[in-house]
């Protein structure tokens, strides 16, 4: 009689695969009767156990590798990607703004400042190069040469020369780029017609096939392996194709990325133009250099991209494809005008975040946006705002077990307030990200096992640097409501208060004050100053109002002083705290408060 039972393989657990061979060993009947485990036999098992895993788990790895969600490995993703024309994000430049005085000992009509002079930073223990990205001509002003805002990038130049041999008629050509640390927004393409050409025509970068015909001298870049890219050249039919005997000239950046941002004091070695007397100041430190896309964000961001088909319509649109052309902004969020305050009908408003704990990218880069979005769409006006930066104030007392751990209170308290630098580093990374009171309270907990519970307090945190010695106005909302008692009262001396400040340097009467300010219950705003003896002392009492349903906050204040930034506290009447629009929630390390305390028995 034939045998109908099965092997199942299915699983991928070695110990489940050994006991589905016995079985279906078991159900043959010569083996019936057989001790698979006291027998030579099972060493044959095992191996063939083994063998089964492990192509279960090859298979299951090259099944997992075909999607694009399923890939874990990044040369699976970024072939991936191609499918939907996304060029992964590589490192980006820091880039500084410098203002370059040549003094020469004659008086030449101009001073040539060329491009990729090289200009070195040294900070943080390293020396770093910064090269300027075109050349520039200064004329002659009284005997002295001055270059205005001149752009430089973080990086090291590489030139990659490519021999273009038989090509076949319709054959795209390419070439592999050999830098894992390009930043392709630099790349630079020119073609020597022969070994004896002098001089190259310069190729330009294009990202789409729009209007591109078959004489067009273009080409294209794609991501390839882990962190390489590659360049492409047209068929003849879209763009122009190669020709036997042609040299390629690729010249790029070799970046470090978010290694040179902060630069701050540049210094020339050597001459420009022949000349040595150099005085160089910054109008920009360096920023905007970023680290290249990770899997994960390559995963969630090409098909969004693709859903964007080269077009800005929807609010989804300007954000992503802001994100895959500027590799130097971390988050961007757009909305309606008829959604901001004051409305702006007909526009669309554009928030961008460059990578960095808090900033705001730099006017060139946002003229690079706008002028990207125009070409986009011709209906909407883009109009650039600044993030809307909130700061979260965390206070909490921790109850922990001594009696299970050897760590001490400084131990804990500080391993406390690294578990929520990390929450932010997790979460907080993109607008649109609230603050949830239960997930801070769960991070605090699972900290240490000896921590039995906590006790913390949440506010919102506004930074605030007004121009001193005069009359500044300031505008802005906390988006959520704030804290409110069934009936609204003027608080007593003492009584918590809702909106509320760090202290500043204020003059009353020709005398300067430490002085704070905070709201009176009601919706107004005072100043006042607290004296040795504990006493509170109005100095003003009205410099501004709140409104405690919608959060908004009015002030008009002349501060005489102030440390960094003055803080402005606001207590939400809900435990959660939620972001709208341009606002982002960061938790920093010096807002955080822990008293880690024994637990009592």
């Amino acid at each position: 009689m034939a045998n109908t039972s099965f092997l199942q393989t299915s699983d991928l657990d070695f110990d489940t695969l050994k006991s589905n061979l016995k079985e279906f060993l078991r159900s043959q009947t010569a083996l019936q009767d057989y001790n698979f485990e006291g027998s030579n036999l099972s060493v044959l098992l095992d191996i063939l156990t083994y063998n089964t895993y492990v192509n279960g788990q090859y298979l299951n790895m090259i099944g997992s590798e075909m999607f694009l969600d399923s890939s874990q490995l990044k040369e699976s993703v970024i072939s991936h990607s191609k499918e939907l024309h996304y060029i992964p994000r590589s490192r980006s430049a820091a880039t500084a703004i410098i203002n370059v005085q040549i003094t020469p000992v004659n008086s030449p009509a101009t001073v040539t400042i060329p491009k990729y002079t090289v200009f070195k930073s040294n900070f943080s223990g390293q020396t770093v190069n910064f090269v300027t990205t075109s050349t520039t001509t200064i004329r002659n002003n009284g005997g002295i040469y001055v270059a205005q805002d001149l752009e430089i990038k973080e990086g090291e130049v590489v030139t990659e020369f490519f021999n273009v041999i038989n090509p076949t008629d319709g054959e795209t050509v390419a070439f592999v780029l050999q830098s894992d640390n390009i930043d392709i927004s630099t790349v630079e393409v020119e073609i020597y017609e022969t070994s004896l050409a002098d001089k190259p025509l310069k190729w330009q970068l294009t990202k789409d096939v729009f209007g591109i015909n078959g004489t067009d001298k273009v080409f294209f870049i794609e991501g390839y392996a882990r962190d390489k890219y590659k360049i492409l050249f047209g068929n003849g039919v879209i763009g122009q194709s190669l020709k036997d005997g042609n040299i390629v000239k690729v010249s790029y950046l070799d970046t470090l990325g978010e290694g040179g941002n902060n630069a701050s004091i540049f210094s020339k070695v050597g001459t420009i133009d022949g000349h040595s007397n150099i005085s160089i100041t910054t109008s920009s430190i360096a920023s905007g250099g970023s680290e290249r896309e990770s899997t994960q964000s390559i995963k969630f961001n090409a098909p969004r991209y693709f859903e964007t088909q080269e077009r800005t319509v929807t609010t989804n649109d300007y954000e992503n494809v802001v994100l895959a052309n500027f590799p130097q902004i971390q988050a961007v969020v757009a909305y309606g005008g008829e959604l901001a305050e004051p409305k702006q009908y007909g526009s669309v408003i554009v928030s961008l975040k460059p990578f960095g704990t808090y900033g705001v990218v730099s006017d060139i880069v946002k003229g690079q946006v706008v002028t990207l979005l125009q070409k986009k769409n011709m209906t909407t006006t883009p109009v650039i705002v600044n993030p809307d930066y909130f700061f979260i104030g965390i206070n909490s007392i921790v109850q922990y077990n001594k009696n299970i751990t050897a760590k001490t209170p400084s131990t804990l308290k500080s391993e406390i307030i690294q578990s929520l630098a990390a929450l932010n580093l997790s979460s907080f990374n993109a607008f649109g990200k609230d603050l949830r009171y239960s997930k801070v309270l769960s991070v605090i907990d699972n900290t240490d096992p000896s921590i039995i519970s906590n006790d913390t307090v949440i506010t919102m945190i506004k930074r605030w640097t007004p121009a001193t010695g005069r009359s500044v106005n300031l505008q802005f909302s906390f988006g959520n409501q704030l804290k409110t008692e069934d009936v609204l009262y003027v608080h007593p001396p003492g009584h918590d208060a809702i909106v509320s400040s760090s202290t500043f340097s204020y003059i009353s009467d020709n005398v300067t004050y430490n002085a704070f300010f905070q709201d009176d219950g009601v919706g107004n705003i005072y100043v006042f100053t607290v004296t040795t003896d504990g006493t509170r002392v109005v100095l003003n009492p009205s410099v501004g109002s709140v409104d405690y349903q919608t959060g908004n906050v009015d002030i008009s204040l002349n501060v005489a002083g102030f440390s960094n930034y003055i803080m402005i506290f606001g207590t939400t009447e809900a435990k959660d705290i939620f972001v709208t629009q341009n606002q982002f929630l960061i938790i920093d390390a010096i807002d955080i408060e822990v008293n880690v305390i024994e637990a009592i028995e």
